[in-house]
């Protein structure tokens, strides 16, 4: 081999790179070559093959080597003997754009790139631009090369050596930009207060008082004492006497004064009464909605038609006898013309949205989860002194119970007469009771949802107030949509040429007919959209009125903007706009996007422009970008937590006190010894794996191995039927991974591992950390997205009921998961940015490489995972369905766990001390200052996350006696009301049973005063959201937490998990982490858990 005349102990090597898809594992093979040659004739004689690379360095720089993207020169050092492992240094050249990406890939793959150093020959670079993007995480031996400029290159421009690294933002670097974006929001404490009119009926608290100053600024209603909120600030030039308004952000400078958006963010903490706040609002504007209503509909001329052709300010001078016009001429360049078509296109769309309008509305147009619904209800009687009449959706008196339902407690017999009594007494009462005296205007409600929702807008045009669900704006808006669709497609059918549309398969699922010319068929798809007066439109009766208020509840449910909820909203026109939620911002910055765009804050609700100015210089770690999203978001928004002090030191809320406490158990000996056989298995497990480097590709497997360990501290029956070899209706992982490797990959087994994650509450992307957990919030009422029945038919669905899977599919209450070979997950805007953009839609022999372990991926290796999906021969082995204890039934087969004991434990004591429940002891006697009301009830909610785990603990209330009722994420609206409602009024329920997702939104359990939290979950934000709905505004009583875990287990090493992690975030605060170290960090995170170091 010839030598390197640097050191004569490294010779020169050729690569060569294979690919061989035909292998399960390494794939990629970088062939180790001696250098070709001539033979004795002249010829040329191909190298030998002696080796090969390490396979975890081929395995990232293979796929790059086969498409180009990189050359390799490389040199190995000389070994004597049968050395089976020689040291090479490899030097990587790429055309000079391609530097940042080739030196982020590599670093996230663990290859960090070290300048030059001997015996590598310096003279050969004197003629390369030179760059190393990872010099700052080289070791200090290295950086004198730099430093002291070795390469020889002292004639050559140095300025471009100094380029940033502009790695993107990891999710823990994303959510601490969110925390300090938090931190410098505006808390509103310099505000007036101002009081509510005569219509709210209750005393508004000093902080909400400043929240109506704040929003009725923004609404243009007041001035303040430093004018109004915004961020154009005028200026008066003394030399030329002109005002001019300039733009903080962009520095744009108008010579008129700006129209601005009527709208805010109100971000306030769960709990500190946004929505009395919003109605108090409603009624300080009720003279301004009245005059807006009245006002003739907005006049909206017609864009100017498109020029496909020259126009005659091309030929002006040109040709005799042509006129010189004043029209511009069109623009040339290509960034022109695209901004030009962005311009048309919004132009035609704003008018297409006006042409829709029927009438002018004094309402506020309501959207919020259907959860929240009957909260709204609630509130608005609550809250308005006058009459409330309530109509569509459950309407009439929501204060009792219905006698026609019954609490799942105790037999059928007795539980109908003891609710029967309660019922007669609870109406006595209320007769007794003074009535509230109603004064002052009435409000007329409507609740626009269900089947026998009227879609009339001049009917809807005539209340106050109109309450809506996201799942049915989101329906009518996709109905609006396909209407236009379907009528492009029969106008096809009866043309010559097919020019593409959508179709239906035997099953009623859409299928896209591609057109011949895709350019066109964009073009003429977007023009039919935005065409107005189309007759073939079937316009929702939410978009066809211009309403004087639009409210988001729960407003970051819209944050992405590519589903049909959040496009519906941004679509319907309104004069004022307002987001209520408690997290304007969850996982990234770019998350407040959907929002402004929502609330039409110009010129930033242009995505182009958004990008330019916050989105590129956030996700590239320039400050500016946070600074200049600061400014407009202390323009727009106010944000106060329980936290929040007012000027004098006080809190802003004084909350009744809570005291939170920590219950350590012991297993009992059958517990212990079915705990210690997981354990051990699944630890030697795991230390096999890190031993041989594989732990992350095993990683879902992990992960069910430590839910079966924390179900097992719930209770040891939950993990019956899944120990490895037992039949199970989930597959475990290892048989699904067995299934790949034999007949491959599909969405059936994509469904597998997604309810593998999603059993072990570990649903999140890889990339933007959301969470992709299907919710049931949509079918909660026992209604489609469509808002038709649903049907228990089997047969082919009809064309009528199509749309529900692309319906709530894009809802924002149904994520889109995306689960690939390599067994990651992805929300489906992540795989398309960072993955493979346009799937599923691409060419079938497209290789991209996975962003988390850069496995090579095929666009079927990836599979979006649909609510509908069965998982292979779950019907086959689908549970028996679960029959209720009837009392005095036989207690046999029920075996309460060490924590259901210790549950039973305190809830006995309390229900003893109830005169209203059949465990009544007289001779206890009744202590009030433990959060305890005056009759001796107290009201406890119990939080699971598992249902099975509520369902071992109703087994245990039957036992004991003990009424409760349920909630969780399946049950219908009026059912949920229903448990709400038997908590507040009724005294012989003494127990909520909830599981922790359901807990999490729209909940009102101020009625208790105890929580039980029977198992801690991954992301502690959760139980905090949860508890925070028993202790908030309208608590009166103090609150005890207590949350259980089961001694030296998984449970307690997770707790230490999660303080050592919330301690780092807080030490890395603004520092760049990369997908190494944060795969490092998960590493030591499992390691902990089983090993516990």
């Amino acid at each position: 081999m010839p030598q390197n005349p640097a050191d004569p102990e490294w010779a020169y090597v050729r690569l060569q790179y294979e690919h061989r898809a035909d292998k399960v594992t390494g794939k990629e093979t970088i062939h180790i070559k001696t250098p070709s040659g001539r033979g004795e004739n002249g010829e040329s004689v191909s190298g030998d093959v002696f080796g090969v690379v390490e396979q975890k360095v081929a395995d990232y720089l293979g796929p790059m080597l086969g498409k180009g993207l990189i050359r390799l020169d490389a040199k190995i050092k000389k070994g004597g003997g049968n050395l089976p492992i020689l040291p090479l240094q490899m030097l990587v050249y790429t055309p000079k754009g391609n530097i940042t990406v080739v030196g982020n890939y590599l670093s996230q793959s663990n290859l960090i790139l070290s300048d030059p150093a001997p015996p590598c020959d310096m003279h050969r670079f004197t003629h390369y631009h030179y760059f190393n993007p990872h010099h700052g995480l080289v070791d200090s031996l290295n950086r004198p090369i730099m430093a002291t400029n070795s390469l020889n290159l002292a004639s050559r421009d140095h300025s471009r050596w100094s380029t940033p690294n502009s790695s993107g933002k990891s999710v823990e670097v994303q959510r601490s930009q969110v925390d300090e974006l938090f931190k410098t929001l505006k808390d509103g404490d310099e505000l007036a207060e101002t009081e509510p009119t005569s219509e709210v009926a209750t005393k508004l608290y000093p902080h909400q008082k400043k929240a109506l100053t704040f929003l009725l600024e923004r609404e243009r209603e007041t001035k303040g004492t430093d004018g109004f909120l915004s961020l154009w600030q005028k200026r008066y030039n003394p030399i030329n006497h002109r005002t001019t308004w300039y733009h903080m952000v962009t520095q744009n400078e108008l010579f008129e004064a700006p129209v601005e958006a009527k709208g805010a963010i109100l971000a306030d903490d769960m709990g500190l009464g946004k929505t009395i706040t919003c109605v108090s609002l409603i009624a300080a504007t009720l003279p301004s909605s009245l005059a807006f209503a009245e006002s003739p509909l907005d006049n909206v001329l017609p864009p100017p038609p498109r020029q496909d052709g020259p126009n005659a300010a091309q030929f002006a001078g040109s040709v005799w006898g042509m006129p010189d016009v004043s029209e511009p001429s069109p623009p040339t360049s290509q960034k022109a013309k695209a901004k030009a078509e962005r311009q048309m296109e919004r132009a035609e769309a704003d008018y297409a949205r006006s042409c829709r309008i029927k009438a002018k509305s004094r309402a506020t147009l309501i959207i919020c989860p259907l959860s929240t619904v009957s909260n709204w209800e609630d509130q608005f009687r609550e809250h308005w002194k006058g009459e409330v009449a309530v109509i569509g959706g459950s309407g009439g008196v929501c204060g009792l119970i219905s006698q026609q339902t019954t609490p799942p407690s105790l037999s059928q017999a007795s539980s109908s007469s003891q609710m029967s009594m309660f019922v007669e007494e609870k109406l006595k009462a209320e007769d007794e009771k003074p009535k509230r005296i109603r004064e002052g205007k009435s409000l007329r409600v409507y609740i626009y949802h269900g089947n026998a929702r009227r879609p009339d807008p001049s009917f809807l045009a005539d209340f106050d107030a109109v309450i809506t669900t996201y799942a049915t704006l989101a329906s009518e808006f996709s109905k609006q949509s396909r209407s236009l669709l379907t009528a492009d497609e029969e106008e096809d059918d009866g043309g010559e040429s097919d020019q593409g549309g959508v179709d239906y398969d035997d099953n009623g699922n859409q299928v896209l007919r591609l057109p011949k010319s895709k350019k066109g068929a964009l073009k003429r798809k977007k023009a039919m959209l935005s065409t107005a007066n189309n007759p073939a439109e079937l316009p929702s009766a939410l978009q066809s009125i211009h309403w004087f208020r639009v409210v988001l509840d729960e407003a970051h449910s819209i944050k992405e903007t590519g589903t049909v909820a959040s496009r519906a909203c941004c679509d319907l026109m309104a004069d004022r706009r307002l987001c209520l939620t408690g997290t304007p911002v969850q996982n990234k910055l770019d998350d407040v996007f959907a929002l402004i765009k929502f609330l039409r804050l110009d010129p930033f609700d242009d995505k182009n422009i958004w990008t330019e100015f916050i989105g590129s210089p956030v996700k590239f770690g320039q400050p500016l970008g946070v600074a200049r999203l600061q400014t407009i978001m202390k323009s727009i928004t106010l944000r106060r937590t329980k936290e929040t002090k007012t000027s004098d030191g006080k809190r802003i809320l004084a909350l009744p006190p809570r005291r939170d406490e920590l219950r350590y158990l012991k297993f009992d000996e059958q517990e212990q010894e079915i705990y210690n056989r997981f354990f051990s298995e699944s630890q030697a497990e795991f230390n096999d794996l890190t031993k041989k480097n594989e732990v992350m590709k095993n990683y879902v497997g992990i992960l069910q191995k430590i839910l079966r360990l924390r179900q097992i501290c719930d209770h040891f029956e939950l993990v019956d039927g899944k120990e490895p070899g037992q039949d199970s209706a989930v597959p475990s992982y290892d048989e699904i991974v067995a299934a790949i490797a034999k007949d491959g990959f599909n969405a059936t087994r994509a469904a597998a591992i997604f309810a593998i994650l999603r059993e072990s509450a570990t649903t999140q992307c890889v990339e933007c950390g959301g969470d992709l957990c299907v919710s049931n919030e949509l079918n909660a009422d026992g209604v489609d997205a469509e808002g038709a029945p649903p049907s228990n038919k089997r047969g082919r669905r009809g064309k009528a009921s199509s749309s529900r899977g692309p319906t709530r599919a894009s809802s924002p209450n149904s994520p889109r998961p995306v689960v690939t070979r390599c067994q990651h997950l992805f929300c489906i805007q992540c795989y398309r940015n960072s993955i493979c953009p346009g799937w599923p839609n691409v060419a079938a022999d497209v290789r991209r490489s996975c962003s988390a372990c850069q496995t090579g991926l095929s666009p079927s290796d990836s599979y979006e995972v649909k609510p509908d999906m069965v998982l292979e021969g779950s019907a086959k082995k689908k549970p028996a369905k679960r029959e209720k204890r009837q009392k005095g039934g036989s207690l046999d087969n029920f075996h309460p766990s060490t924590k259901i004991k210790a549950l039973l434990g305190d809830l006995i004591q309390f229900s003893r001390m109830n005169e209203h429940s059949v465990n009544y002891d007289p001779e206890i006697q009744v202590i009030t200052d433990n959060g305890m009301s005056d009759n001796g009830v107290v009201k406890t909610v119990v939080f699971s996350q598992w249902t099975t785990m509520l369902d071992k603990i109703e087994d245990a209330l039957e036992a004991a006696g003990i009424r409760y009722d349920r909630l969780d994420g399946t049950m219908k609206r009026d059912d949920r009301t229903r448990a709400m409602d038997t908590l507040k009024h009724d005294p012989g329920c003494e127990v909520l049973l909830v599981s922790l997702k359901a807990g999490g939104v729209g909940l009102n359990l101020t009625a208790a005063q105890r929580v039980y939290l029977m198992d801690p979950y991954w992301n502690p934000a959760v139980e905090n959201q949860a508890v925070d709905r028993i202790h908030r505004l309208g608590q009166t009583r103090p609150v005890t937490t207590v949350k259980f875990i089961i001694e030296n287990s998984i449970e307690a090493r997770l707790l230490e998990v999660q303080k050592k992690k919330t301690e780092l975030a807080n030490m890395t605060l603004g520092q760049n982490t990369s997908k190494a170290d944060i795969a490092l960090r998960r590493m030591e995170e499992l390691s902990q858990l089983f090993n516990g170091s």
